[in-house]
């Protein structure tokens, strides 16, 4: 584990040109996080009282617990698109109320985002799709392409007639996101 270390502090100082800042603390942090949660797995005891984790890996319904949202669905050339679609259309003053449109990366899926939709939902509409091949959408038959999943999300985006969107996106969702904006700019308010 000790090598581990050392080797990923050469990578991210190399990478970051010292530019990071990473103390002892922070080393200290990611050597308890992999001898806790990589190398040693927790093993529930047959004693211990059920949690929702130990439950969602026991029982494939349990999941629905962490994930408690409408299923709404986009039929796309491609395949059925899954999305989520939380939170009001209209603010308290009638007009339209602030859309987020939170878009996954890879391997990841709506559920990434439970957490903030959960938060955000009383104020603002939150989006959420699952590309085609992850989550609940359909898994092709035939690899996709970036232009692809850009196609998909302007057709969510289009058929939704999202505006004023804050785009929040992680991981490939970035560049399915901002390529998605590039095409439909007027619809774009903000990138977080």
């Amino acid at each position: 584990l000790s090598k581990l270390i050392n080797c990923l502090r050469v990578v991210f100082d190399r990478q970051a040109g010292h530019e990071w800042g990473l103390g002892n603390r922070d080393w200290g942090f990611l050597k308890l996080f992999l001898l806790r949660y990589i190398f040693q797995p927790p093993t529930p005891s047959p004693s211990a009282p059920k949690t929702m984790f130990s439950t969602a890996q026991t029982d494939p319904a349990a999941w629905r617990a962490l994930h408690p949202f409408a299923s709404h669905w986009l039929e796309t050339p491609g395949g059925r698109i899954h999305y989520l679609d939380e939170g009001p259309t209209a603010s308290h003053n009638g007009s339209a109320a602030p859309t987020l449109l939170f878009v996954h990366g890879n391997p990841t899926w709506s559920f990434h985002w439970r957490n903030l939709i959960t938060a955000l939902r009383p104020e603002f509409r939150c989006i959420a799709p699952d590309h085609l091949g992850c989550g609940l959408s359909d898994k092709p038959q035939r690899w996709l392409t970036l232009d692809d999943h850009i196609n998909n999300l302007c057709a969510l985006v289009e058929r939704l007639d999202l505006k004023d969107i804050t785009l929040v996106a992680q991981d490939w969702g970035g560049s399915i996101g901002l390529g998605a904006m590039q095409r439909a700019p007027e619809r774009l308010e903000r990138i977080i």
